[in-house]
């Protein structure tokens, strides 16, 4: 009974997953819109699109100076940003070229306008040098589920996903390809009258750590496990890496020092990330943990047993929890060894 629960749970985890993108699509999901300069926001993903790709693809930026203002989701435009880096990257398995570029343009008639709204916009480029796409598939490339790809290579939701991200923000968007001549795909976006709200670091508010952590990363989704090694490394920290539970169990238990299990919840193998914790933290009780889900019960469920971060997250968002964790242990070891002290 109990592996029949994980599996119902592990298929509403995917199930929510494919929900949020169908809800993007269909313009019913927005977490977070502000405004943004798209320049920023495009360099701060741009760690990710490097680790998103093989050496044998050449990324490259032809990004204005101009801020771009738009009002967007940030965690969308990343997701919007991916999925296209992931399919640029599927259709060049023997490499290619990746271009990026960002520019303004001006839409005078409502009839050639996004959502027949004339005005100012921003225009994310991005073209590869692929293997293209004939008439009848670029026909059908925003529709839920549409894929050419080998059954469990995709979701058939990265374009829709696109089209969702940009028509919730007031824009669209738009494809060319060409067989054998590569796809190119723009991104258009109102631009904001309002400025980009004043981007102080929010890490500053909070206290470095005196030394890059060790973090235990447990994920089974092999594109979600590099995404988060990505982040991490990029920070500073020192990574080890486990793609299910008893792998990681294994890793804790062979006594090498891990100040934080960061893992997801829904995981297949017969143990999932609550039971990994516990197991985890009865072995070496001084480990932090912080676990992740798509799914917002979870969320609720695990408020005050173990830090939570949902998804989707920033790099900032997990930064900040991790810092918090280590922190908050370290101040509590410091008031244990002072009352240690005064006895």
């Amino acid at each position: 009974m109990s592996r029949l629960l994980r599996s119902i749970r592990y298929a509403s985890e995917r199930a929510t997953s494919l929900t949020r993108q169908l809800l993007a699509f269909s313009r019913r999901h927005m977490l977070n819109p502000k405004t943004v300069s798209l320049t920023i926001a495009l360099e701060r993903t741009r760690m990710l699109i490097e680790h998103s790709v093989p050496e044998s693809i050449t990324l490259t930026f032809d990004v204005t100076e101009d801020p771009c203002p738009v009002r967007v989701d940030v965690s969308e435009f990343e997701a919007a940003v991916l999925n296209l880096v992931v399919n640029a990257r599927d259709a060049m398995p023997n490499g290619g070229t990746l271009k990026f570029a960002t520019r303004e343009v001006a839409f005078a008639a409502a009839e050639e306008a996004p959502q027949g709204n004339p005005g100012r916009y921003v225009e994310l480029r991005i073209a590869d040098s692929g293997y293209g796409m004939p008439p009848e598939t670029l026909a059908r490339v925003y529709e839920p589920f549409f894929t050419t790809k080998e059954v469990g290579k995709g979701t058939g939701l990265g374009l829709s996903q696109v089209y969702g991200f940009a028509k919730q923000s007031g824009g669209s968007v738009s494809i060319h390809s060409e067989v054998g001549r590569g796809t190119r795909v723009s991104i258009f976006l109102p631009r904001s009258r309002e400025l980009p709200a004043e981007d102080g670091d929010p890490l500053a508010a909070v206290p470095n750590l005196a030394k890059p952590a060790t973090i235990l990363v447990v994920e089974d989704d092999a594109e979600v496990r590099k995404t988060s090694v990505a982040m991490l490394q990029d920070l500073g920290h020192q990574i080890l890496i486990a793609r299910n539970a008893a792998e990681a169990l294994a890793l804790v238990k062979a006594g090498d020092p891990i100040d934080v299990l960061f893992t997801d919840v829904v995981m297949p193998g017969g143990m999932d990330g609550i039971e990994l914790a516990r197991q985890a933290v009865a072995v070496a009780p001084t480990l932090k943990v912080l676990v992740t889900t798509g799914y917002p019960g979870h969320v609720e469920l695990l408020r005050n047993k173990f830090a939570v971060l949902a998804k989707p997250f920033t790099r900032v968002d997990l930064e900040l929890l991790i810092r918090s964790l280590i922190n908050t242990a370290d101040h509590g070891a410091e008031a244990m060894r002072r009352d240690g002290a005064a006895v």
